[in-house]
């Protein structure tokens, strides 16, 4: 739902920030 996309953002924003996708 609409809170699992902003979590799936969330995670993808933090995983390019901290580099460790």
């Amino acid at each position: 739902g609409i809170f699992g996309k902003i979590l799936g953002v969330g995670k993808k924003v933090l995983c390019g920030l901290s580099g460790m996708c």
